[in-house]
């Protein structure tokens, strides 16, 4: 992951292989991206089909727009890593998630937000 909003490439790459065999999946253009564990809240969208290894979660929206779902687990990302813990590095997992509320006027401010996304400015 890096500084931009978007993903193009990463630091490692799996064969056709080694995803044939792992429990990975290949996510589509626009899957949210969030790292989990070691450098915990990097949030990045993917420009290319991509997978992920057991560090990230992936995020799709169910009739909300890519760029609301970024917007969201953005703002989230402060509280994530609060409740990071982990023994030899920082780590969220999934009950952390699940936790998480999103209020309706965050996402009416994050759909605002996410439209000057989509529009080319952050």
């Amino acid at each position: 992951m890096t500084n931009s909003v978007y993903t193009l490439t990463t630091e490692k790459h799996i064969t056709d292989v080694g995803l044939n065999n792992c429990n990975s999946e290949l996510y589509p253009v626009d899957t949210v991206f969030l790292t989990a564990r070691g450098t915990v809240g990097k949030v990045a969208i993917a420009e290319r089909p991509m997978a992920m290894n057991q560090s990230c979660f992936a995020f799709r929206g169910n009739g909300i727009p890519q760029s609301i779902v970024f917007q969201i687990i953005k703002n989230a990302v402060k509280s994530l890593r609060a409740k990071a813990n982990g023994a030899t590095f920082a780590a969220i997992n999934t009950r952390d998630l699940k936790i998480e509320t999103v209020k309706s006027h965050v996402i009416r401010r994050l759909h605002i937000r996410a439209k000057t996304l989509q529009n080319g400015s952050i």
